[in-house]
């Protein structure tokens, strides 16, 4: 152990770090977590959308074989982790799963036919875009009544100041 680790422990002297330093060492909320483990993952499902136009399309999306993560890894454009990532990603856009319907046909790395979508995996893709859905309404609800308490603090601004205005122009007639 070092000196100054020693007399930090021993006596309690701490050095002081800069202010870069102190927020490098701040603990992550769960927000700034999430928010960051999504732009890592919509970064590699943009490295998939780059390296495979013709199968991975958001405007186009069309069911995948499964296992075709297999197929990526073998083709090593890819990191295994990248292509868990962007995968994981992918496959959760509300447009993919508009996609999975009974009786479409999967598609591998060269678009041949890789399989036929099931009955079960219809409804699996309608019950996530329900939840999709249901979340999307949370969130518009949530952003109205938000926006309607500011409409209503401001009107109430607007309000108060007009009466004050009012009541300093008569207590000003008055003298």
């Amino acid at each position: 152990m070092g000196i100054l680790r020693a007399l930090q422990i021993n006596c309690g002297i701490t050095m002081s770090e800069s202010p870069k330093t102190q927020e490098q060492n701040k603990p992550l909320t769960d927000n700034e977590k999430r928010r960051k483990a999504v732009e890592a993952n919509r970064a590699a499902m943009q490295l998939l959308l780059d390296a495979y136009p013709q199968v991975f399309n958001l405007e186009n999306a069309r069911p995948l074989k499964v296992g075709i993560h297999q197929d990526l890894a073998k083709d090593e454009k890819l990191s295994k982790t990248k292509i868990r990532k962007a995968l994981s990603s992918y496959v959760r856009q509300f447009d993919y799963y508009k996609s999975i319907v009974e009786g479409a046909h999967r598609i591998d790395l060269q678009e041949n036919e890789a399989g036929i979508v099931t009955a079960d995996e219809q409804k699996h893709a309608e019950e996530s875009i329900g939840q999709i859905e249901a979340k999307r309404n949370e969130r518009n609800t949530k952003r109205k009544k938000a926006q309607q308490f500011k409409k209503n603090k401001q009107e109430k601004e607007v309000r108060l100041t007009t009466k004050l205005q009012d009541l300093v122009s008569k207590t000003n007639q008055r003298t």
